[in-house]
């Protein structure tokens, strides 16, 4: 998987600089352009109303040949500062749009944004339906089947949601089987041609299970969209901060079981624009390094079990509901050679099928022996290990999103 951040909120469009120079320090190396940058939703809803005024985000919306030329410097300045635009996405009308006056102007921002794309290498391009309700958006994306061709760029559909009267329903490729039905009618021939982006923000809005969604869908996912929301608003917030009387308003769990369930290996994109704005500048640097650790998180417990499968043999220390977690539910396909903990009162035991033994008797393992880590203190038994002259390779098991659970937890040992 690879880990892209979206530069909304972080990259401003006259000054771009600063914001690389902090993405590149946070040690970002892929980033996401949404280009609503140069050419803003609530832009082309004012196109040809009375209110209309002119200013330099409206060029691109009064002419969208100009989309190259306006976007080239954000692009440039990601270049010099060692970042790869590896996705992006066209300009869109709002979700609440009525102007269909304005599709073929979506059909040239659409091209435009192709362009762009295969002129600095971007490899994907999500391109939003243009249909006003429920209509039928496959002469739309064929029509740009010759340009994508031209310029190496795959698009991928996206699925939205629509906002009625102040509620968010669901909207174009909302459902996997249409989903499929259209990818597959696009397709053709030429399956690199097109492909799918799931945005979990607007799944979460309109109330679905996103587990069912990415399963239904599997090989047919190029990009995972994450960021967090109430429910109730369309923001872009950093995972985890949208949260209430201890608990979050999103379904994390079946998220990770849908992207593991799936076998995902696309890109991991973080949309945390309102979250990036509301951060002082003078912030703004600690903050994004907090947010390269979110998306680091979010990889590592997305290629959980991809991580388990890697090795042919392994051995876990601790033992206790992380070790009896790990046995419940890969102890069959993937078992381990035994378990080891710090409490000499387990040592030559059996725990859930496994002997526990002395953490000194990891030093007699082969060195191809993976150890995994099934106790929340990685950090010190990390240290503890290293130690010890411990060269094997060193894993963290994870328990919080695991496909089942015994029952009952075993009481907390002291330590």
């Amino acid at each position: 998987m690879r880990l892209l951040s979206s530069i909304q909120g972080i990259v401003a469009y006259e000054h771009p600089k600063q914001g690389f120079n902090d993405l590149q320090t946070a040690d970002f190396e892929n980033v996401y352009l949404d280009l609503d940058m140069v050419c803003p939703a609530h832009v082309l809803e004012r196109l040809g109303k009375t209110d209309f005024k002119r200013d330099f985000l409206t060029r691109v919306a009064e002419d969208p040949m100009r989309l190259v030329e306006c976007a080239s410097p954000i692009l440039e300045c990601a270049v010099k500062n060692g970042l790869k635009v590896s996705l992006a996405k066209a300009p869109s009308l709002s979700k609440n749009s009525k102007r269909k006056d304005l599709i073929e102007t979506i059909r040239v921002l659409a091209k435009e944004s192709i362009k762009l794309c295969g002129k600095y290498g971007i490899e994907k391009l999500i391109v939003p339906p243009v249909c006003i309700g429920d209509g039928d958006d496959k002469e739309f994306y064929l029509s740009l089947l010759p340009i994508t061709r031209e310029h190496h760029v795959k698009i991928l559909l996206e699925n939205q949601c629509k906002n009625i009267n102040g509620h968010f329903v669901r909207g174009k490729f909302s459902d996997a089987d249409e989903v499929r039905t259209s990818l597959t009618e696009l397709r053709g021939t030429e399956e690199a041609c097109f492909g799918f982006a799931f945005n979990f923000s607007n799944m979460n809005l309109c109330g679905q299970n996103p587990y069912e969604f990415l399963t239904a869908l599997k090989d047919d996912v190029d990009a995972v969209l994450l960021s967090d929301n109430d429910g109730e608003q369309d923001a872009r917030l950093l995972p985890f901060t949208s949260a209430s009387l201890k608990g979050c308003n999103v379904d994390w769990t079946n998220l990770v079981r849908g992207v593991r369930a799936s076998g995902f290996d696309g890109d991991v994109v973080l949309e945390y624009a309102d979250s990036a704005k509301a951060v002082s500048p003078l912030l703004k640097p600690s903050f994004l390094s907090y947010a390269k650790e979110m998306g680091n998180y979010f990889l590592w417990q997305f290629e959980m079990e991809k991580t388990i499968a890697k090795y042919s043999s392994r051995v876990l220390f601790g033992a206790g509901n992380m070790c009896r977690n790990y046995m419940l539910n890969y102890g069959d396909q993937y078992p381990p050679l035994y378990t080891c903990d710090n409490n000499s009162a387990n040592w030559g035991k059996n725990f859930e099928g496994l002997e526990v033994k002395n953490p000194e008797e990891l030093k007699a393992l082969p060195k191809d022996t993976a150890i995994f880590i099934c106790n929340v203190y990685y950090r010190e038994i990390e240290a503890q290990l290293k130690e010890m002259g411990i060269t094997n390779p060193i894993e963290r098991f994870n328990d919080e999103y695991l496909p089942q659970y015994p029952f009952e937890r075993l009481p907390l040992a002291t330590r």
